[in-house]
């Protein structure tokens, strides 16, 4: 009897304890529910549902539901997405379990902004038909939960994990104290223990089924089957552990006992029957009630096939490693009887005998602390994986976070505007344009923001744009721009110079020096990060600017772009921030200039905080780490690694300097020569040779972590 009550305190102890800190600590909670996500079969529900939220909010959406579900499985995966579920989660909770709410609502109406910037990319048509703005993306998960119980576990159960802990404790105690033959009562101690982690294991068996079959959608079964399997993912690696204590209590105790034999499951499964059968002719109802049980124990056999065959096939295993265990036990359990029965012979020497007698105990310490080892080990390893998720990943990885930005190293595209993809570039120095950069893996861009006038005029599809350098040299008349190839700049000014200029007003575009070589509206960029950004909304961004308009001018660009919010303000007085600190507080976007500064906070005096090496070179044997621009005790540090007056830049030279051998050789010779970390590897044709595979190594961090 102490046995089974060990049993059953034992299994409420470890219950109460996980749902306490699982199911009624919002943030666990939310952070294991997001877990979920890792699930396709999750996503693809989750997907399902905002597609039906949209179409009700906008019917013309209707004949798009395919195009749908299938960008929004994709978003669920984005962080940006995550990172909206799980404030939307912890404030339902809070609802429920604070403020005593009876419905469980889900309110996911920020993800349409992640929703939208995707559509814009995939299908923009879609993306034009979808609602401005909307409350309605609720997800009324109520009636399952409720279902479920959710709302009644925090009264019914008992909060006071340590006294049931005590209470299991006492029960084991009294197994052992009670029993005439210590080695039996150990045996049935254990036997508590295995039936407490078995328990333990059909719980987290069954109650995914369970929540599973509370949804009538099969797909939306499953996928809840799939999830709640994973949020209680832990727990059920628990319950095998237990049963691993206690298979290793049974096998010490049946190992010292005298002419002690292992436990035989067929022996244990014949005596059982046996008990049950010399009570046939109690009455023909107890037969009935017995007969009826069989039956349901073969259905429950049939039905639940898919979760008891991995059951069968791990107590299977864990048998074996108890017979093992009782084998080991039992010979060095042999050996300390025999030297405690030669205690008291007068030739036994008193060392050999201490020595001897230590071996049981020895082998039993090592048997429990590796055991104890794996428990720790495996449960931490799924409670990670309960709350993957969540964990925040700086720029790809959890070992930037709490770096700062001075110790993390970018992968920089130089003149990233300059792309062959768009039209109207000449002398294009990338291949692809900022959008297809940021996907890549670029997080610095070194660009140039001039004032253009646009002519009306179209040639090869792009609008011929003239620089409207008055305007420059009034907003900037000290700044000095780089140089170009003489054919360059000769093309440019027979563009300006056959151009019609209307009088339209100048707009801000990034050119590199002549706007007529090739123009990106700014507009167009900004909208494009902060598209990124609602996707991926930890990632740090670095805009390295050549400005050649006015503060206020680069003010209103973010402004309306819906940015300012998010640029770095910068404190001299602070250190510099962690990856974490920009991430968190949503300013993960560093402005630098070359040719203003603060005030504002956010408008960086580039060169104040930045040291470079030189830019020009004609060849590779050029290559220099000499200082050029930035004071000596800038705290950070730009490689700039490109070849100069090629014409046009050559993706080919590109590749060869842009190889591991040659990028990397470079950048160990700077950082040795001027003893600083790398924090921008600036390159022309950053697909070309392998710039992330530098910048992975420079942060010591996997490219797929």
């Amino acid at each position: 009897m102490f046995a089974l009550f060990a049993t059953f305190a034992l299994v409420a102890a470890v219950v109460v304890a996980w749902v306490d800190d699982a199911i009624f600590n919002g943030d666990e909670f939310a952070r294991r529910t997001t877990a979920m996500l890792e699930s396709r079969t999750v996503r693809h529900a989750l997907a399902e549902e905002i597609t039906d939220e949209l179409i009700e909010a906008s019917s013309v959406l209707v004949e798009f539901r395919s195009v749908l579900v299938t960008v929004i499985e994709e978003v669920t995966a984005t962080d940006g997405f995550r990172e909206i579920l799980f404030d939307a989660l912890r404030e339902a909770h809070r609802i429920v379990f604070t403020e005593g709410g009876q419905d469980f609502f889900l309110n996911l109406s920020n993800s349409l902004e992640v929703v939208t910037s995707t559509l814009e990319i995939i299908n923009p048509e879609v993306a034009e038909r979808l609602p401005q703005s909307t409350q309605s993306i609720i997800v009324d998960v109520s009636d399952q939960l409720r279902a479920l119980g959710l709302w009644q576990l925090e009264p019914a159960l008992p909060r006071d994990t340590a006294a049931l802990l005590l209470i299991a404790i006492g029960a084991l105690a009294g197994t052992v104290a009670l029993d005439p033959h210590r080695a039996r009562g150990f045996v049935k101690a254990g036997f508590a223990v295995v039936g407490a982690g078995i328990v333990v294991v059909g719980i987290t068996t069954l109650v995914p089924i369970a929540a599973g079959d509370a949804f009538r959608n099969p797909d939306l079964s499953q996928a809840v089957e799939d999830g709640s399997a994973a949020f209680m993912g832990d727990l059920h690696t628990f319950g095998f552990w237990l049963a691993g204590f206690g298979a290793v209590a049974i096998a010490l105790a049946a190992a010292v006992a005298p002419q002690g034999q292992p436990v035989d499951p067929v022996e244990l499964a014949r005596w059982a029957w046996a008990r049950v059968s010399a009570q046939q002719q109690a009455s023909p109802g107890l037969e009935v009630a017995k007969g009826l049980a069989i039956i349901v124990a073969g259905l429950l056999v049939v039905g639940l096939r898919d979760a008891l065959v991995p059951m069968l096939l791990s107590l299977t295993g864990a048998y074996l490693v108890y017979r093992g265990l009782f084998r080991v036990l039992q010979i060095t359990g042999a050996r300390s009887r025999a030297d405690a029965r030669a205690r008291f012979a007068p030739t036994a020497g008193q060392r050999k005998l201490l020595r001897q007698g230590t071996v049981l105990v020895g082998a039993t310490a090592i048997v429990i602390g590796v055991l104890g080892a794996g428990l720790y080990v495996s449960s931490e390893r799924a409670r990670a994986q309960a709350r993957a998720s969540t964990e925040l990943r700086c720029n790809g990885s959890t070992e930037l976070c709490d770096r700062r930005i001075d110790q993390v190293a970018f992968a920089g595209a130089h003149n990233a505007m300059s792309a062959a993809s768009d039209p109207g570039w000449l002398f294009a120095e990338n291949l692809f344009g900022i959008p297809q950069q940021l996907e890549y893996g670029i997080r610095a861009f070194l660009i140039k923001t001039h004032y253009g006038v646009p002519t009306g005029v179209k040639v090869g599809g792009a609008e011929i744009v003239v620089t409207d350098k008055a305007a420059e040299t009034a907003a900037r008349p000290r700044a000095s721009e780089e140089e170009i190839s003489p054919a360059a700049a000769a093309k440019a000014r027979e563009i300006a110079a056959n151009a019609q200029v209307p009088n339209v007003g100048k707009q801000v575009y990034l050119c590199h020096v002549y706007c007529e070589l090739g123009a990106t509206k700014f507009s167009d960029v900004l909208a494009s990060i902060k598209r990124f950004l609602a996707r991926n909304p930890h990632e740090v961004i670095i805009l390295f600017a050549g400005d050649y308009i006015t503060t206020e001018d680069t003010q209103a660009s973010f402004q309306q772009a819906g940015l300012l919010d998010r640029l770095w303000q910068y404190d001299p007085d602070q250190p510099l921030p962690t990856l974490r600190q920009l991430i968190e507080s949503k300013q993960n976007i560093l402005l630098f200039e070359e040719n203003s500064g603060p005030p504002p906070p956010w408008n960086v005096q580039g060169y104040g905080l930045w040291q470079d090496t030189p830019y020009t070179f004609a060849d590779p044997s050029q290559f220099s780490c000499a200082p050029n621009r930035g004071p000596a005790n800038a705290p950070l540090f730009q490689i700039n690694h490109w070849i100069t007056n090629t014409k046009p830049p050559s993706v080919e030279q590109a590749r060869e300097v842009n190889s591991y051998d040659v990028l990397m050789a470079r950048v160990q010779q700077c950082r040795a020569e001027r003893n600083l970390f790398p924090n921008i590897v600036g390159v022309n044709f950053y697909d070309q040779g392998d710039l992330l595979r530098v910048v992975d190594e420079l942060n010591r961090v996997d490219s797929d972590s």
